[in-house]
């Protein structure tokens, strides 16, 4: 096993042991099939091509470059290869686009924006009474003393409600602010464990109900606008809301099946 660096979002970059799972990816033409490949791969490169395309139209070579220059130094593997591996099941999920222009460039979707708010809005109208059933002995339970109990992955939620509240707003009115934040020093100081389960629940909903109005109403001229990540990198609002639903439902994942 090897130790290879991914992300499920741009919030944090974390090292994670490689377990075998894959994705078959999509193909944008019908009657053809792409290929199966590292599921965190392919959530990494994910997102860094819906980042750059989440300020400019890029032709082919122009975004495979773009891509190779953001990624070079952190992953593994074949950058151009599994760019083009992961661009062709974007447009295959409608979230990319080619222009009709000469020379041909790719952009995002009119849709991938009203597909995040949808899908928000359905995990609100469903999570929350899965989260009231759960038994909470299984809710606190630690699998091992570092990591996470449900309880304390609900509490991260609600960390990267709080952060990404800061993206949202202040990344409409600042000049491309710095914002991040330490996820392990959150969830430790917050002692989630010690807090009463119904109201880390309720606080999540209206966390979340509250963040959806927000991006119902983010102008649209204001979704291109960025924020900084500790890294250095720049995401435009647009981005970091789709982000944070990618993110959010990873770790529903880990707590509740639906």
């Amino acid at each position: 096993q090897i130790l290879y660096k991914t992300t499920y979002s741009i919030e944090i970059v974390i090292s994670v042991q490689m377990k075998d799972e894959f994705i078959q990816t999509l193909h944008p033409k019908a009657g053809k099939t792409n290929k199966k490949i590292s599921l965190a791969k392919y959530n990494y490169i994910r997102a860094h091509l819906l980042a750059i395309l989440s300020t400019h139209k890029y032709t082919h070579s122009e975004l495979m470059e773009a891509l190779y220059r953001r990624v070079q130094d952190t992953f593994e593997g074949g950058v151009q290869w599994y760019g083009e591996i992961v661009k062709l099941d974007l447009e295959a999920r409608n979230l990319v686009e080619r222009t009709q222009s000469k020379p041909e460039q790719y952009k995002l979707t009119k849709q991938m924006i009203e597909k995040t708010i949808s899908r928000l809005e359905t995990l609100l109208h469903i999570i929350p009474d899965l989260l009231h059933t759960m038994d909470e002995s299984a809710f606190s339970f630690k699998p091992m003393p570092d990591k996470w109990s449900k309880k304390e992955i609900l509490g991260h939620l609600i960390d990267s409600a709080t952060n990404n509240h800061q993206r949202f707003i202040r990344g409409q009115f600042e000049d491309v602010p710095t914002i991040g934040y330490d996820q392990n020093q959150w969830n430790k100081l917050h002692h989630y464990l010690e807090m009463d389960t119904k109201h880390l629940i309720d606080f999540w909903t209206v966390y979340n109900k509250h963040l959806l109005a927000i991006m119902k109403h983010i102008p649209i001229e204001n979704l291109q606008k960025s924020c900084r990540s500790v890294d250095g990198k720049t995401w435009s609002l647009q981005f970091l809301m789709e982000d944070y639903v990618v993110h959010l439902e990873h770790h529903l994942r880990q707590i509740v099946s639906y």
